[in-house]
C-alpha cells in the first residue's frame, strides 16, 4: 500500500507542478500585481538603501510608528526573480511532489468511495491550504483581494487536478472490506 500512495503522490506531483507552472506564467499569476510607476528610480534607490542585498521587509520597522504613517512589505532581490530559474522549477516541483505525497496520504485513509466524494476531500484540502497561507497575507499584510483570489484559486485547482489523478490511483475503500 505505501508503494501505491508514493506512486500516486508522485504523479499527483507531477500534475500539480504542471499546473501551478503554467499558472504562474500566464496571466493569472500576475493577478493583482500592478507596475510600478518609475520603476527604474525605485530599484536603484532601494539597491544601494538595502546596502547591496536582498530581504524581506516591512514597513515601518516600528510598530510603534504613527497610524497616519504609510505602510508596506517589500521582498527585494537583486536579481531578477521574474526570469525563473532551473533551482526555483526544482524547488517548486519538490515542495509540489511533497505536498502531493501528504494529499495521497490523507485521501488512502478516507472511506468515501467514488470519485466525486474524494474528489472532495481534495478541493477540501486545497480549499484550507489556500486559506490557510493567503488568508493571513490579507488580514496581516494587506495585500490585494484580486491577487489573494487568483493565487487561491491556482492553488485550489492543484488540489482538485492531483486529487482526480491520484484518486483513479489508489484503492477505494467499501464500508465493510478492506482496501480494494
Amino acid at each position: 500500500m505505501a508503494g501505491r500512495i508514493l506512486f500516486a503522490g508522485s504523479v499527483g506531483g507531477i500534475v500539480m507542478f504542471g499546473w501551478i507552472s503554467l499558472a504562474q506564467i500566464s496571466p493569472l499569476g500576475d493577478v493583482g500585481i500592478q507596475e510600478l510607476p518609475r520603476e527604474t528610480f525605485i530599484t536603484e534607490t532601494l539597491a544601494g538603501g538595502a546596502g547591496g542585498t536582498g530581504g524581506f521587509y516591512m514597513f515601518p520597522a516600528s510598530r510603534s510608528a504613527p497610524s497616519t504613517r504609510p505602510s508596506g512589505i517589500l521582498v527585494f532581490d537583486l536579481a531578477n526573480m521574474r526570469n525563473h530559474t532551473p533551482l526555483q522549477y526544482a524547488a517548486e516541483f519538490t515542495k509540489n511532489l511533497v505536498q502531493a505525497i501528504l494529499l495521497a496520504v490523507l485521501l488512502a485513509h478516507t472511506r468515501f468511495t467514488g470519485l466525486m466524494p474524494r474528489l472532495g476531500v481534495c478541493a477540501l484540502a486545497g480549499a484550507m491550504v489556500a486559506m490557510t497561507t493567503l488568508g493571513s497575507y490579507v488580514i496581516w499584510y494587506g495585500f490585494p483581494l484580486r491577487y489573494v483570489f487568483a493565487q487561491g484559486a491556482i492553488v485550489f485547482i492543484a488540489y482538485v487536478l492531483a486529487g482526480g489523478a491520484m484518486a483513479s490511483l489508489l484503492p477505494s475503500y467499501s464500508k465493510d472490506a478492506t482496501p480494494s
